[in-house]
C-alpha cells in the first residue's frame, strides 16, 4: 500500500470515529476506489480535457468521496404514518 493511501485511510477512520463519515464497508477497498478515480481524472484530464480547470478535476474527485463517506441524513423516528387529511 502507498504511503498516502495508508493516510487516507487514517484519514477516513478517524473521521469516521469521530461521526464525520459514514466508514465505507472496507477503507481498503475505498482507498483504492479513490485512487484509480484519481488516477483516471488526472489521465481523462492531460490526455482528452486539458482545457478542464483543475479545480474542477478536483471538485469533481471530492464530490464522489462526498457520495460514499457522507452520513445518511437523519431520518425521523419510526412510529404509526400521519392521518390521511
Amino acid at each position: 500500500m502507498l504511503p498516502w493511501r495508508e493516510d487516507l485511510a487514517q484519514i477516513v477512520e478517524r473521521g469516521a470515529q469521530q461521526g464525520a463519515f459514514e466508514p465505507p464497508d472496507a477503507i481498503g477497498d475505498f482507498t483504492i476506489r479513490f485512487c484509480a478515480l484519481l488516477d483516471g481524472l488526472a489521465i481523462f484530464h492531460l490526455r482528452y480535457m486539458p482545457a478542464l480547470p483543475r479545480h474542477r478535476v478536483a471538485e469533481l474527485a471530492m464530490d464522489a468521496a462526498r457520495a460514499e463517506l457522507t452520513p445518511p441524513a437523519s431520518a425521523p423516528p419510526p412510529g404509526p404514518p400521519p392521518p390521511p387529511p
